[in-house]
């Protein structure tokens, strides 16, 4: 029997793929109709960047087609497939808009793409291998009441494994380190919550479009990785707030398209981690969090060079050291005015 093997700390059980393949199969069984054509202004606009990932895409289309309310549109944006993902969309989903790149641009400048043809004043991102449930978007929706809100972020359950979360929205670390809050953990009552978090996970999202285009949306040069992190901060620094909504609720294959253990990727990893790290860090934290931040970098170099990454770790660090004029550019142009904002903004990193 194939399976797939959980390897996380908390548990190494091994799940049997059959009913990965049962519960993937409930979330997104093709209705018996679609969705008729999109509101001419819808309120909410459905962003999915995708490459390569048609088998998977149709079920996370399926998915919205069952739940997606009146007032909402759906954008995929195919970045660059070689999949004849754009052709097939057409033709199975014409419900759906399409955005089609002739090359792969990465994930940020899929996602801004979709946001500039975006029509409703909020916009989720979702992931392709993300699964939409009733009354998902609804629940989000009512807190952009609140114009102090720029970002929601709803719970977010692993496929392959029952009452376990695979984000609550992000942490971020004063050591540089970011993770998926709650991820990979049994849904406690901690969680049950409505709270106010750092950032949300773009893997599925709600933002305020025009928040997002005030701070410059997503870091197309950072392709891909810590962009969400990033953005988090720069919506932190413009004074707007991130809630937490845990009945909205989206289910995530994860890590469908992407392996950590890749060279390219634990490069643009690594560069992303210090881009964020050193344009962001509050300055009077940074006494504290240099220190620690060093002592990280020593730990996740270890692991890289044990994983058979170390070269790729390495040169996105040295990628970052080169940069550096560049990111203390940036980060002089962010906090310089904004010092009760970053006052707030260290309470957030020390309290997760």
């Amino acid at each position: 029997m194939s399976t797939i093997t959980d390897t996380t700390a908390a548990a190494t059980q091994v799940v049997p793929r059959q009913r990965i393949r049962r519960r993937q199969r409930a979330a997104t069984c093709r209705p018996r109709h679609w969705p008729p054509s999109p509101p001419r202004f819808p309120d909410l606009s459905v962003v999915i960047p995708t490459y390569n990932g048609l088998r998977i895409l149709r079920a996370c289309l399926n998915a919205l087609a069952r739940h997606l309310p009146g007032y909402a549109e759906v954008i995929v944006v195919d970045d660059g497939s070689a999949d004849g993902t754009a052709e097939a969309i057409r033709r199975t989903h014409p419900w759906v808009r399409l955005i089609r790149f002739r090359q792969n641009r990465g994930f940020c400048a899929a996602v801004n793409a979709g946001i500039q043809e975006a029509r409703g004043p909020i916009i989720e991102t979702l992931n392709n291998d993300t699964f939409v449930t009733a009354g998902w978007a609804d629940a989000a929706m009512k807190l952009f009441e609140d114009h102090t809100v720029a970002s929601v972020a709803p719970r977010v359950w692993l496929l392959s494994r029952d009452d376990v979360l695979d984000s609550a929205g992000l942490v971020y670390h004063i050591s540089g380190y970011a993770r998926n809050r709650g991820g990979r953990r049994r849904c406690t009552a901690a969680y049950a919550k409505r709270c106010e978090i750092f950032g949300a996970t773009a893997s599925a999202a709600f933002y305020r479009r025009d928040a997002l285009l005030a701070v410059g949306a997503f870091p197309e040069h950072f392709h891909a990785y810590y962009d969400d992190v990033d953005l988090a901060f720069r919506l932190r620094w413009a004074g707007y707030r991130c809630i937490y909504e845990p009945a909205s609720q989206v289910i995530h294959w994860g890590s469908f398209s992407h392996n950590l253990r890749r060279a390219p990727v634990a490069r643009q990893h690594a560069l992303n981690e210090e881009r964020t790290f050193w344009m962001n860090m509050p300055a009077h934290l940074l006494p504290l969090a240099i220190p620690i931040h060093l002592g990280y970098l020593f730990v996740r170099g270890a692991v890289a060079t044990w994983r058979g990454i170390g070269r790729a770790y390495l040169a996105g660090k040295l990628q970052a050291l080169r940069e550096l004029p560049a990111i203390l550019a940036e980060r002089r142009r962010r906090q310089q005015p904004r010092r009760a904002t970053a006052l707030k903004l260290s309470v957030r990193l020390s309290a997760r």
